[in-house]
């Protein structure tokens, strides 16, 4: 059985770690935020359950610890994505950013993000192949 290994984000260094990977899920989280805390417990649980059973996945997932940080704001902007603007003003709504080699291939912001098991299940839809 693979272990959960989720890589804590919490400086422009660390976040470029994120771009060099083939295959990466990360959590931009609001510490302030208890409906981001809630979000982030699906993301945690969406992430424990695909180690567990879809390591062929290949998937390195990440935390970032403070979507009010000035450097979290200016990755989120360029990245690129309108839909993500929320998460750089920021309002404290949590998001989940699925990526390959550094561009966004899907995101839920604030409200939209699902259960864990959605989670589970947009990850294995967006990576089948390797499953």
């Amino acid at each position: 059985m693979r272990s959960l290994q989720v890589h804590l984000v919490n400086d422009r260094l660390a976040a470029t770690a994120i771009s060099k990977a083939g295959r990466a899920i990360v959590y931009v989280d609001a510490p302030y935020s208890v409906t981001a805390a809630k979000h982030g417990q699906q993301f945690l649980r969406g992430m424990l359950h695909l180690s567990r059973h879809s390591p062929n996945l290949q998937i390195a997932m990440y935390w970032i610890e403070d979507d009010s940080e000035d450097w979290c704001s200016e990755w989120v902007l360029a990245l690129g994505e309108v839909g993500l603007n929320d998460v750089a003003i920021p309002i404290g709504n949590g998001a989940i950013i699925w990526m390959e080699h550094g561009k966004v291939v899907q995101f839920q912001v604030g409200s939209k993000i699902e259960s864990a098991y959605e989670i589970t299940e947009i990850t294995r839809r967006l990576w089948k192949s390797a499953d």
